[in-house]
Protein backbone atom coordinates (compact mmCIF):
# COMPACT_ATOMS: atom_id res chain seq x y z
CA UNK A 1 0.00 0.00 0.00
CA UNK A 2 1.27 3.27 -0.99
CA UNK A 3 1.77 6.10 2.11
CA UNK A 4 0.43 9.89 1.32
CA UNK A 5 1.75 12.64 3.33
CA UNK A 6 -0.64 15.86 3.01
CA UNK A 7 0.57 18.95 4.53
CA UNK A 8 -1.67 22.24 4.70
CA UNK A 9 -2.40 24.43 7.58
CA UNK A 10 -5.64 25.10 6.81
CA UNK A 11 -7.91 22.03 8.49
CA UNK A 12 -10.79 22.43 6.49
CA UNK A 13 -8.80 21.74 3.49
CA UNK A 14 -7.17 18.53 5.04
CA UNK A 15 -10.55 17.24 6.08
CA UNK A 16 -12.00 18.07 2.26
CA UNK A 17 -9.22 15.81 1.19
CA UNK A 18 -9.52 13.12 3.75
CA UNK A 19 -13.41 12.65 2.78
CA UNK A 20 -12.19 12.99 -1.27
CA UNK A 21 -9.82 10.27 -1.09
CA UNK A 22 -11.99 7.82 1.26
CA UNK A 23 -12.82 6.04 -1.59
CA UNK A 24 -8.85 5.28 -2.38
CA UNK A 25 -8.14 3.59 1.45
CA UNK A 26 -7.57 0.29 0.19
CA UNK A 27 -4.97 1.13 -1.59
CA UNK A 28 -3.47 4.48 -0.07
CA UNK A 29 -2.57 4.78 3.28
CA UNK A 30 -3.31 8.76 3.74
CA UNK A 31 -1.96 10.84 6.81
CA UNK A 32 -3.08 14.50 7.11
CA UNK A 33 -0.96 16.90 8.94
CA UNK A 34 -1.93 20.86 9.62
CA UNK A 35 1.89 22.05 10.62
CA UNK A 36 4.69 21.79 8.16
CA UNK A 37 7.12 21.61 11.04
CA UNK A 38 5.36 18.62 12.88
CA UNK A 39 4.81 17.12 9.54
CA UNK A 40 8.99 16.59 9.18
CA UNK A 41 9.05 15.23 12.88
CA UNK A 42 6.89 12.40 11.52
CA UNK A 43 8.42 11.67 8.35
CA UNK A 44 10.12 8.56 9.35
CA UNK A 45 7.26 7.05 10.85
CA UNK A 46 5.12 7.46 8.45
CA UNK A 47 7.44 7.17 5.33
CA UNK A 48 5.84 8.35 2.73
CA UNK A 49 6.08 7.37 -0.92
CA UNK A 50 4.62 10.92 -2.17
CA UNK A 51 4.22 14.20 0.13
CA UNK A 52 1.41 17.01 -1.12
CA UNK A 53 2.62 20.43 0.70
CA UNK A 54 0.48 23.70 0.67
CA UNK A 55 2.85 26.47 -0.54
CA UNK A 56 1.33 29.20 1.94
CA UNK A 57 1.90 28.41 5.26
CA UNK A 58 3.39 30.00 8.29
CA UNK A 59 6.67 28.79 9.81
CA UNK A 60 7.95 27.16 6.53
CA UNK A 61 6.15 27.65 3.47
CA UNK A 62 5.83 24.62 1.06
CA UNK A 63 9.33 24.99 -1.19
CA UNK A 64 10.56 25.24 2.65
CA UNK A 65 9.44 22.39 3.90
CA UNK A 66 9.72 19.95 0.80
CA UNK A 67 13.61 21.08 0.45
CA UNK A 68 14.23 19.85 4.04
CA UNK A 69 11.90 16.87 3.76
CA UNK A 70 13.34 15.86 0.67
CA UNK A 71 17.04 15.94 2.23
CA UNK A 72 15.67 13.61 5.10
CA UNK A 73 13.64 11.05 2.60
CA UNK A 74 15.07 11.48 -0.89
CA UNK A 75 13.26 8.73 -2.22
CA UNK A 76 9.70 10.21 -2.46
CA UNK A 77 7.95 12.25 -4.94
CA UNK A 78 7.40 15.97 -3.99
CA UNK A 79 4.49 18.13 -5.08
CA UNK A 80 3.24 21.26 -4.18
CA UNK A 81 -1.20 21.88 -4.05
CA UNK A 82 -1.51 25.60 -4.77
CA UNK A 83 -4.01 28.13 -5.55
CA UNK A 84 -1.68 30.26 -7.76
CA UNK A 85 1.83 30.33 -8.49
CA UNK A 86 3.52 33.61 -8.04
CA UNK A 87 6.74 34.99 -10.33
CA UNK A 88 8.56 35.47 -7.11
CA UNK A 89 7.72 31.90 -5.90
CA UNK A 90 8.30 29.83 -9.11
CA UNK A 91 11.99 29.15 -9.28
CA UNK A 92 11.79 28.21 -5.25
CA UNK A 93 8.83 25.90 -6.04
CA UNK A 94 10.76 24.19 -9.29
CA UNK A 95 14.07 23.52 -6.92
CA UNK A 96 12.02 21.65 -4.39
CA UNK A 97 8.69 19.78 -5.95
CA UNK A 98 8.50 17.42 -8.81
CA UNK A 99 5.40 19.05 -9.86
CA UNK A 100 2.88 21.58 -8.78
CA UNK A 101 -1.08 20.67 -8.54
CA UNK A 102 -4.05 23.27 -9.02
CA UNK A 103 -5.95 23.96 -5.70
CA UNK A 104 -8.78 22.68 -4.96
CA UNK A 105 -8.09 19.50 -7.13
CA UNK A 106 -10.54 16.46 -7.22
CA UNK A 107 -9.90 13.43 -6.10
CA UNK A 108 -9.94 11.32 -8.62
CA UNK A 109 -7.83 13.67 -10.79
CA UNK A 110 -5.14 13.56 -7.64
CA UNK A 111 -4.66 10.06 -7.97
CA UNK A 112 -4.35 10.02 -11.31
CA UNK A 113 -1.25 12.21 -10.72
CA UNK A 114 0.32 10.11 -8.35
CA UNK A 115 -0.38 6.89 -9.93
CA UNK A 116 1.42 7.71 -13.01
CA UNK A 117 3.65 9.67 -11.30
CA UNK A 118 5.31 7.71 -8.53
CA UNK A 119 7.99 4.91 -9.33
CA UNK A 120 6.88 1.61 -9.40
CA UNK A 121 9.71 -0.40 -7.10
CA UNK A 122 8.65 -3.46 -8.15
CA UNK A 123 9.77 -2.52 -11.81
CA UNK A 124 13.06 -1.10 -11.07
CA UNK A 125 16.13 -3.94 -10.15
CA UNK A 126 18.61 -1.22 -9.68
CA UNK A 127 18.00 0.90 -6.35
CA UNK A 128 20.43 3.96 -8.03
CA UNK A 129 17.81 3.81 -10.76
CA UNK A 130 15.33 5.54 -8.56
CA UNK A 131 17.21 7.54 -6.36
CA UNK A 132 17.75 9.03 -9.54
CA UNK A 133 14.50 9.32 -10.79
CA UNK A 134 13.47 10.90 -7.31
CA UNK A 135 16.70 13.07 -6.57
CA UNK A 136 17.63 14.70 -10.40
CA UNK A 137 16.39 18.28 -10.88
CA UNK A 138 17.46 18.47 -14.58
CA UNK A 139 19.67 17.11 -17.20
CA UNK A 140 23.18 17.74 -18.14
CA UNK A 141 23.35 20.60 -20.63
CA UNK A 142 26.21 21.45 -22.76
CA UNK A 143 27.99 24.88 -22.00
CA UNK A 144 27.90 26.05 -25.44
CA UNK A 145 24.46 25.82 -26.14
CA UNK A 146 23.62 27.08 -23.21
CA UNK A 147 25.79 30.32 -23.50
CA UNK A 148 24.64 30.28 -27.10
CA UNK A 149 21.03 30.33 -25.68
CA UNK A 150 22.00 33.14 -23.11
CA UNK A 151 23.53 35.45 -25.62
CA UNK A 152 20.32 34.67 -27.80
CA UNK A 153 17.81 36.07 -24.91
CA UNK A 154 19.98 39.20 -24.28
CA UNK A 155 19.50 40.42 -27.55
CA UNK A 156 16.45 43.40 -28.01
CA UNK A 157 13.26 41.50 -28.69
CA UNK A 158 11.94 40.97 -31.92
CA UNK A 159 10.50 37.62 -33.78
CA UNK A 160 13.73 36.27 -35.04
CA UNK A 161 15.07 36.18 -31.58
CA UNK A 162 12.66 34.28 -30.42
CA UNK A 163 12.49 31.97 -33.13
CA UNK A 164 16.27 31.23 -32.46
CA UNK A 165 16.16 30.80 -29.20
CA UNK A 166 13.02 28.35 -29.18
CA UNK A 167 14.90 26.22 -32.16
CA UNK A 168 17.79 26.11 -29.56
CA UNK A 169 15.67 24.90 -26.66
CA UNK A 170 14.38 22.49 -28.90
CA UNK A 171 17.56 20.62 -29.78
CA UNK A 172 18.13 20.52 -25.94
CA UNK A 173 16.41 17.62 -23.45
CA UNK A 174 17.86 19.51 -20.85
CA UNK A 175 16.08 23.38 -21.62
CA UNK A 176 13.23 21.67 -23.14
CA UNK A 177 12.27 19.35 -20.20
CA UNK A 178 12.72 22.37 -17.45
CA UNK A 179 10.99 25.12 -19.51
CA UNK A 180 8.14 22.81 -20.33
CA UNK A 181 7.76 21.39 -16.73
CA UNK A 182 7.66 25.42 -15.27
CA UNK A 183 5.58 26.84 -17.75
CA UNK A 184 2.86 23.46 -16.91
CA UNK A 185 2.98 25.30 -13.43
CA UNK A 186 1.95 28.58 -14.72
CA UNK A 187 -1.01 27.27 -16.38
CA UNK A 188 -2.57 26.05 -13.20
CA UNK A 189 -6.67 25.93 -13.14
CA UNK A 190 -6.22 28.26 -16.35
CA UNK A 191 -5.94 25.34 -19.04
CA UNK A 192 -4.35 23.10 -20.99
CA UNK A 193 -0.53 22.90 -20.32
CA UNK A 194 1.85 23.18 -22.93
CA UNK A 195 2.45 20.26 -25.04
CA UNK A 196 5.71 21.68 -27.19
CA UNK A 197 8.44 24.32 -26.31
CA UNK A 198 7.17 27.00 -28.81
CA UNK A 199 4.03 26.88 -26.57
CA UNK A 200 6.09 27.17 -23.47
CA UNK A 201 8.57 29.61 -24.52
CA UNK A 202 5.49 32.37 -25.12
CA UNK A 203 3.69 31.60 -21.85
CA UNK A 204 6.73 31.70 -19.30
CA UNK A 205 8.30 34.76 -21.63
CA UNK A 206 12.18 34.97 -22.53
CA UNK A 207 12.67 37.09 -19.22
CA UNK A 208 11.48 34.36 -16.92
CA UNK A 209 13.23 31.71 -19.50
CA UNK A 210 16.43 33.61 -18.58
CA UNK A 211 15.61 33.59 -15.17
CA UNK A 212 15.70 29.73 -15.07
CA UNK A 213 19.32 29.53 -17.11
CA UNK A 214 20.29 32.03 -14.60
CA UNK A 215 19.00 29.95 -11.57
CA UNK A 216 21.32 26.62 -10.10
CA UNK A 217 18.03 25.07 -11.75
CA UNK A 218 20.44 23.84 -14.97
CA UNK A 219 23.86 23.69 -14.72
CA UNK A 220 25.67 23.59 -17.97
CA UNK A 221 29.03 21.20 -18.03
CA UNK A 222 31.85 23.08 -19.49
CA UNK A 223 33.68 20.66 -21.55
CA UNK A 224 36.44 19.04 -19.75
CA UNK A 225 33.37 17.69 -17.68
CA UNK A 226 31.74 16.15 -20.32
CA UNK A 227 32.02 12.45 -21.84
CA UNK A 228 32.24 11.34 -25.42
CA UNK A 229 28.64 9.63 -24.94
CA UNK A 230 27.23 12.95 -23.61
CA UNK A 231 28.72 14.85 -26.89
CA UNK A 232 27.70 12.41 -29.01
CA UNK A 233 23.81 12.58 -27.52
CA UNK A 234 23.70 16.27 -27.33
CA UNK A 235 24.73 16.43 -31.21
CA UNK A 236 21.98 13.63 -31.84
CA UNK A 237 19.42 15.42 -30.24
CA UNK A 238 20.15 18.85 -32.26
CA UNK A 239 19.96 16.94 -35.69
CA UNK A 240 17.19 15.02 -34.78
CA UNK A 241 15.15 17.72 -33.85
CA UNK A 242 16.11 19.73 -37.18
CA UNK A 243 15.42 16.84 -39.08
CA UNK A 244 12.36 15.49 -37.47
CA UNK A 245 10.76 19.36 -38.40
CA UNK A 246 11.99 18.98 -41.98
CA UNK A 247 10.17 15.30 -42.36
CA UNK A 248 7.13 16.89 -40.87
CA UNK A 249 7.17 20.06 -43.56
CA UNK A 250 7.78 17.38 -46.17
CA UNK A 251 4.62 15.59 -44.99
CA UNK A 252 2.83 18.78 -44.69
CA UNK A 253 2.03 18.96 -40.89
CA UNK A 254 0.88 21.05 -39.09
CA UNK A 255 3.05 23.66 -36.72
CA UNK A 256 2.06 22.24 -33.79
CA UNK A 257 2.24 18.51 -35.05
CA UNK A 258 5.45 19.04 -36.06
CA UNK A 259 6.68 20.89 -32.62
CA UNK A 260 5.44 17.57 -31.03
CA UNK A 261 6.53 15.41 -32.97
CA UNK A 262 10.63 16.62 -32.78
CA UNK A 263 9.95 16.92 -28.97
CA UNK A 264 8.92 12.91 -29.23
CA UNK A 265 12.13 12.76 -31.06
CA UNK A 266 14.27 14.63 -29.20
CA UNK A 267 13.44 13.29 -25.95
CA UNK A 268 13.50 9.67 -27.25
CA UNK A 269 17.34 10.61 -28.42
CA UNK A 270 18.27 12.26 -24.92
CA UNK A 271 16.50 9.13 -23.00
CA UNK A 272 20.40 7.32 -22.48
CA UNK A 273 21.36 10.30 -20.80
CA UNK A 274 19.25 9.81 -17.61
CA UNK A 275 20.68 6.00 -17.44
CA UNK A 276 23.95 7.27 -17.80
CA UNK A 277 23.60 9.76 -15.29
CA UNK A 278 22.80 7.89 -12.81
CA UNK A 279 24.74 4.77 -13.55
CA UNK A 280 27.55 5.68 -15.27
CA UNK A 281 30.07 2.89 -15.25
CA UNK A 282 27.27 -0.13 -15.20
CA UNK A 283 25.26 1.57 -18.21
CA UNK A 284 28.80 2.14 -20.41
CA UNK A 285 29.47 -2.23 -19.75
CA UNK A 286 25.79 -2.62 -20.94
CA UNK A 287 26.50 -0.79 -23.94
CA UNK A 288 29.68 -2.13 -24.48
CA UNK A 289 28.43 -5.58 -23.86
CA UNK A 290 25.21 -5.09 -26.71
CA UNK A 291 28.05 -3.85 -29.39
CA UNK A 292 30.33 -6.98 -28.86
CA UNK A 293 27.01 -8.95 -29.05
CA UNK A 294 25.25 -7.74 -31.23
CA UNK A 295 22.33 -7.40 -29.21
CA UNK A 296 19.62 -4.97 -28.33
CA UNK A 297 20.43 -2.30 -26.23
CA UNK A 298 16.75 -1.55 -25.03
CA UNK A 299 16.77 -5.47 -24.43
CA UNK A 300 19.77 -4.97 -22.21
CA UNK A 301 18.40 -2.31 -20.45
CA UNK A 302 15.39 -3.88 -19.24
CA UNK A 303 17.21 -6.88 -18.15
CA UNK A 304 19.48 -4.74 -16.12
CA UNK A 305 17.48 -2.33 -15.09
CA UNK A 306 14.15 -3.35 -15.13
CA UNK A 307 13.17 -0.29 -17.75
CA UNK A 308 14.94 0.28 -21.15
CA UNK A 309 16.24 3.88 -20.94
CA UNK A 310 13.25 5.21 -22.88
CA UNK A 311 10.97 3.84 -20.12
CA UNK A 312 12.68 5.34 -17.39
CA UNK A 313 12.71 8.61 -19.24
CA UNK A 314 8.89 8.52 -19.90
CA UNK A 315 8.91 8.14 -15.98
CA UNK A 316 10.97 11.11 -15.41
CA UNK A 317 8.40 13.10 -17.47
CA UNK A 318 5.51 11.73 -15.57
CA UNK A 319 7.04 12.58 -12.31
CA UNK A 320 7.55 15.97 -13.92
CA UNK A 321 3.87 16.40 -14.91
CA UNK A 322 4.77 16.91 -18.81
CA UNK A 323 1.99 15.59 -21.09
CA UNK A 324 0.96 12.03 -20.68
CA UNK A 325 0.79 11.46 -24.57
CA UNK A 326 4.33 12.62 -25.00
CA UNK A 327 5.30 10.37 -22.49
CA UNK A 328 3.56 7.39 -23.69
CA UNK A 329 4.90 7.82 -26.99
CA UNK A 330 8.76 8.60 -25.61
CA UNK A 331 7.82 5.26 -23.44
CA UNK A 332 7.25 3.07 -26.44
CA UNK A 333 10.65 4.18 -27.63
CA UNK A 334 11.66 1.83 -30.70
CA UNK A 335 8.69 -0.91 -30.21
CA UNK A 336 7.36 -0.25 -33.77
CA UNK A 337 4.38 -2.89 -32.99
CA UNK A 338 3.20 -0.19 -30.99
CA UNK A 339 2.94 2.73 -33.11
CA UNK A 340 -0.57 3.36 -35.66
CA UNK A 341 -0.28 0.65 -38.63
CA UNK A 342 -2.28 2.58 -40.98
CA UNK A 343 -1.06 6.11 -40.72
CA UNK A 344 1.86 8.30 -40.37
CA UNK A 345 1.42 9.64 -36.88
CA UNK A 346 3.66 11.52 -34.50
CA UNK A 347 5.27 9.37 -32.98
CA UNK A 348 5.38 7.63 -36.12
CA UNK A 349 7.23 11.08 -37.51
CA UNK A 350 9.61 11.11 -34.77
CA UNK A 351 10.78 7.30 -35.10
CA UNK A 352 11.80 8.58 -38.88
CA UNK A 353 13.33 11.22 -37.78
CA UNK A 354 15.40 9.11 -35.67
CA UNK A 355 15.99 6.51 -38.80
CA UNK A 356 16.40 9.23 -40.83
CA UNK A 357 19.10 11.17 -38.80
CA UNK A 358 21.34 7.89 -38.26
CA UNK A 359 21.79 7.25 -41.93
CA UNK A 360 22.77 10.38 -42.71
CA UNK A 361 25.38 9.58 -40.35
CA UNK A 362 26.47 6.75 -42.04
CA UNK A 363 24.32 4.35 -40.59
CA UNK A 364 22.28 1.42 -42.00
CA UNK A 365 18.74 2.05 -41.27
CA UNK A 366 17.12 -1.33 -38.94
CA UNK A 367 15.44 -3.83 -40.68
CA UNK A 368 12.09 -3.34 -39.06
CA UNK A 369 12.15 0.43 -39.45
CA UNK A 370 12.03 -0.03 -42.98
CA UNK A 371 9.64 -3.15 -42.73
CA UNK A 372 7.45 -0.73 -40.66
CA UNK A 373 7.56 2.63 -43.54
CA UNK A 374 6.77 -0.21 -45.99
CA UNK A 375 3.40 -1.20 -44.14
CA UNK A 376 2.16 2.14 -43.79
CA UNK A 377 3.49 3.06 -47.32
CA UNK A 378 5.93 5.59 -46.44
CA UNK A 379 8.87 3.50 -47.89
CA UNK A 380 9.46 5.28 -50.86
CA UNK A 381 9.80 8.52 -49.34
CA UNK A 382 12.87 7.96 -47.71
CA UNK A 383 14.70 9.04 -50.15
CA UNK A 384 13.08 12.85 -50.03
CA UNK A 385 13.38 12.55 -46.10
CA UNK A 386 16.81 12.25 -46.39
CA UNK A 387 17.35 14.78 -49.20
CA UNK A 388 14.93 17.73 -46.57
CA UNK A 389 17.53 15.84 -43.55
CA UNK A 390 20.52 16.86 -44.97
CA UNK A 391 19.38 20.31 -45.61
CA UNK A 392 18.53 20.78 -42.18
CA UNK A 393 21.61 19.29 -40.80
CA UNK A 394 23.60 21.88 -43.25
CA UNK A 395 21.31 24.62 -41.47
CA UNK A 396 22.30 23.73 -37.94
CA UNK A 397 25.91 23.14 -39.06
CA UNK A 398 25.70 26.24 -40.34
Amino acid sequence: MRRLLFVDDEVPILRALERMLRSHRKDWECHFVDDPVRALDLLDDIAPDAVVSDMLMPGLDGAEFLTEAARRRPLMARFILSGEVGAGSLLRMARAAHQCLAKPCRGDVLMDVLRRALVEPSAVKVPALTAGLYGMHALPVAAPLFDQLRRQLSQPPSDVRDTQAVALIEGSAAVATKVLQVATWTRLGIGAPPAHVHDAYFQLGPESVWSLLDADLLRPLPGGETTAFQRDVWRRCEQVTAVAHAIAAAEGFGADDSRQAALVAMWSTAAPLLLDGVCRDDYAALRLEADAAGAALPDRERAYFGLTAAEAFAQMLRLWGLPAPLAGWVARGDDLAALTPDTFALDGLAHAARVVTDTLDGHAAPAASLDYLAQIGRISRLPSWRAAGARALGAVAA
